[in-house]
């Protein structure tokens, strides 16, 4: 699947605070961060083991693993601190008539 897939509606996320969807084989955590006035996008798994990052702490636009505090940027999924174990993908996403979509490469 690639192109723009609706995953979930803007208000369940903004009601959790996060949310994860599966599409295919990719699970994705969604982050709804009231501050920003956004919603983020970005593989739910730490590329260390696989930990979810939908469970992680959430600081700004960051993200930390539950397992080994790991610190992932919501925007680019850049891994900011130590341990470097490497970036997540994070995904563009847009609202359309209240629903959530994020862009599949």
């Amino acid at each position: 699947m690639k192109g723009w897939v609706r995953v979930a509606q803007e208000s369940e996320v903004i009601a959790a605070g996060r949310l994860v969807v599966e599409i295919g084989d990719a699970r994705i955590a969604l982050f709804s961060i009231a501050e920003q006035r956004g919603i983020y996008a970005i593989d739910d798994r730490c590329p260390h083991v696989g930990a979810s990052l939908a469970g992680g702490k959430v600081e700004g636009l960051v993200v930390s693993c539950p397992w080994h505090h790991a610190r992932f940027s919501l925007t680019t999924g850049a891994n900011l601190s130590p341990p470097d174990f490497g970036p997540v993908r994070a995904y563009p996403v847009r609202v359309e008539e209240g629903y959530i979509e994020i862009l599949l490469p």
